[in-house]
């Protein structure tokens, strides 16, 4: 038989817990009807705006989160002239195709065998 109801310790071993504690022991959840339940009923959630509709985008699905279908940020294609001649992009100033620093060590020359 324990010390008090809801122990699972024998008497000596509550006495012993009380002791290391130095107090006496205090269940802090010996009130069960202020906590909730250990089955909850399940939710009752209202149906959304398309709960009964099948195949439908994703971005359609909820209206909560209208979402809209990506932007193109680049469109691969034939190139469209600018307008009046003026060009957008601005003209490079050197006739090199690309710059580096240091010189550039040529990986497939080939060695002379002697």
């Amino acid at each position: 038989m324990s010390v008090r109801g809801g122990d699972r310790l024998t008497p000596l071993m509550a006495r012993i817990r009380d002791f290391l504690l130095q107090r006496k022991y205090n269940n802090s959840l010996r009130y069960t009807e202020n906590y909730s339940k250990r089955t909850q009923p399940p939710p009752f959630l209202p149906d959304g705006c398309s709960h009964d509709i099948a195949e439908n985008a994703y971005y359609l699905r909820d209206e909560r989160r209208r979402v809209s279908p990506p932007v193109e940020v680049f469109i691969s294609g034939p190139k469209r002239l600018a307008e009046s001649g003026s060009s957008s992009l601005p003209q490079p100033t050197s006739t090199s195709v690309t710059t580096v620093p240091g010189v550039k060590f040529n990986w497939d020359k080939q060695l002379p065998l002697d």
